[in-house]
């Protein structure tokens, strides 16, 4: 079974104690007892199941965003927003796009215990691909979260009028692909 860090949780955890009234007890009346107790302790350096992770996610969004068929990506675009806090924030502000791009393949690495991240340039300006492969159980839920998550930190960086596309017909390589101004 695959698992990736912690910081998805805590980034979760962080979104929905944030302004959001009854957002978190609402939340917790939909999990398990053993997701409620990964929610409560889990630290982003941990390793998570994905299933339970995506499994979180979605409950997250019968919350945050109910009945909003873009819902997981709106999380995934929170999700990145919460990572790049402080002076990670600071940082993207003067990131140029190829740089963070740059650093996917030791990102997922690091975030990911099954899979390999690349990136593509298209030959076209401003347009990019981003590819995972060795990872045919990717859910679909995650790889929206990853969409939603690649809008969120190329905002940060300053890029407008993002379009991402998912590419998902051949398990064997998921593709993101990703164009800008």
């Amino acid at each position: 079974m695959a698992h990736y860090r912690g910081t998805g949780i805590t980034a979760l955890r962080n979104i929905l104690r944030q302004g959001r009234g009854e957002a978190e007890k609402k939340f917790l009346a939909l999990l398990t007892p053993d997701e409620e107790k990964i929610y409560h302790t889990v630290n982003g350096r941990d390793w998570v199941s994905i299933t339970l992770g995506a499994s979180m996610s979605e409950k997250a969004v019968q919350v945050l965003y109910p009945g909003d068929p873009q819902g997981i990506e709106r999380l995934g675009r929170e999700r990145a927003i919460q990572h790049m806090t402080g002076i990670y924030r600071v940082f993207l502000h003067f990131t140029h796009v190829s740089w963070f791009f740059k650093q996917t393949a030791k990102l997922w690495r690091e975030l990911h215990d099954e899979g390999q991240a690349s990136v593509e340039r298209t030959g076209q300006e401003n347009e990019i691909r981003m590819i995972v492969t060795h990872y045919p159980s990717l859910s679909p839920i995650y790889r929206r979260l990853i969409k939603g998550y690649i809008v969120g930190i190329l905002e940060l960086v300053g890029c407008r009028n993002l379009r991402v596309h998912l590419e998902e017909d051949d398990p064997r390589r998921w593709i993101w692909h990703i164009t800008w101004e």
